[in-house]
């Protein structure tokens, strides 16, 4: 294809790339493509006719697809690209934990600190689920909120700190993408255990009612206003914007 970018055409990967979006748009998930660089949407905003001038918001996760000739379009052009899958449909949202060594206080925030953490706010365990592992060592635990006839779960972060949430507006990054530094996204393996979105649940989050209401809160279960739940502060306020890592 004329249009094609030759920056993508280094991995024989493609094919299972391409491969593994179309089996994620046959399972509902919304999919597009992501710069195997910076994680970046590779899809623009729409041109305005009128004016030829951008129309914002109308680009990267807003024009995340199911449709498997539009899939097989954008992987054809970009056949390394990573796969973004936008959060916040199907009641389908994602928790990203950030494991790290904090250079500035000397706190290591590890995994089991993080879901520690998590659940002394919650009041409750987290419930086992489908669960992918970042490029960068994160965790991302995918679950469902309650069909309660709520608003949707919208993006949220540092509550507690290095835990976010991928909700409504917000995407992240599924295996088997691998980034142009060589690092590689994949699924949980546990002893002989290897999760699959195919096979693997995903669980429904705990009610509020048996959790501690600060994680209720959190989620912004109860609310009656979409606007309402944007109002954040800390890294929530820019997860809209970015990725998960």
């Amino acid at each position: 294809m004329a249009d094609r970018d030759p920056h993508f055409m280094r991995s024989g990967k493609a094919s299972a790339l391409l491969n593994a979006a179309l089996a994620y748009s046959a399972m509902g998930w919304r999919v597009f493509p992501c710069s195997p660089q910076t994680k970046a949407p590779l899809l623009g905003n729409e041109v305005d006719p009128s004016n030829g001038k951008k129309i914002p918001k109308t680009g990267g996760v807003k024009k995340a697809s199911c449709d498997p000739d539009q899939v097989r379009a954008w992987w054809q052009r970009w056949p390394n690209a990573l796969i973004g899958v936008a959060t916040g449909h199907d009641r389908l949202f994602v928790l990203d934990f950030d494991p790290r060594h904090d250079e500035a206080t000397g706190e290591v925030w590890t995994l089991e600190r993080l879901k520690a953490e998590l659940e002394a706010q919650m009041g409750c365990a987290l419930p086992p689920s489908l669960t992918s592992i970042t490029q960068s060592g994160g965790v991302h635990v995918w679950l469902r909120w309650p069909d309660d006839g709520g608003a949707p779960i919208t993006n949220r972060g540092n509550l507690p700190l290095h835990v976010d949430v991928r909700g409504l507006g917000g995407y992240v990054i599924v295996p088997p993408s691998e980034m142009a530094s060589g690092r590689t996204y994949h699924w949980l393996r546990r002893g002989g255990e290897v999760h699959d979105p195919a096979t693997t649940q995903i669980a429904d989050v705990p009610a509020a009612r048996w959790c501690a209401p600060s994680w209720g809160a959190w989620l912004g279960f109860g609310r009656t206003s979409r606007r309402r739940s944007t109002r954040s502060g800390g890294r929530s306020r820019m997860a809209r914007a970015s990725p998960a890592t």
